[in-house]
């Protein structure tokens, strides 16, 4: 092996390791906010994004071989957001979920083996993890864009119901 393949091979090694946990730690947070979700249909949904993320951790494991035994955590990230939707709700953190998601598929663009992946997810689901994603993360876009709508109105309403009559937000 040529020390240029051996650089290489020690980068793909490592982007397939970033991949993983990547991976590992959308399943950890898929997880917990099927767990506090109280619509059982959505909590199926972020079961089945989970799913989707360990499918994806498998086929990052296969990838690295013998090398992608050790047993991985979730992240401070992964764990800090679980314990924050546990606190507050998952409405606090799924615009950063949102945002994470977006970020990472961006990164997976240049990446041929991400490519085989998708092409290989698309040939055997209905439904792939993409448009699950979506389907949650678009709802809830515009959950939050509802909130800050009625909220900025409510904010320009008077203190007193008694002076809403006259009060230039109702002109």
């Amino acid at each position: 092996m040529t020390g240029n393949s051996t650089v290489t091979q020690a980068s793909k090694e490592a982007r397939y390791r970033a991949n993983l946990q990547g991976e590992i730690d959308s399943s950890a947070l898929y997880r917990a906010l099927a767990e506090i979700e109280a619509d059982p249909r959505i909590a199926e949904v972020y079961q089945r994004l989970a799913g989707v993320a360990e499918a994806h951790a498998a086929f990052w494991r296969k990838r690295l071989g013998g090398r992608g035994r050790r047993r991985m955590q979730p992240g401070f990230r992964s764990r800090a957001l679980a314990w924050l939707a546990r606190r507050f709700g998952a409405a606090l953190v799924l615009p950063v979920i949102n945002a994470l998601q977006q970020a990472d598929s961006s990164q997976f663009d240049a990446q041929p083996e991400a490519a085989v992946l998708g092409r290989i997810e698309g040939s055997h689901r209905g439904i792939g993890g993409n448009a699950l994603r979506a389907t949650v993360l678009g709802a809830n876009d515009g959950l939050v864009s509802n909130l800050s709508l009625v909220t900025g109105v409510v904010s320009r309403l008077p203190a007193s119901p008694s002076a809403w009559r006259g009060s230039s937000a109702w002109r």
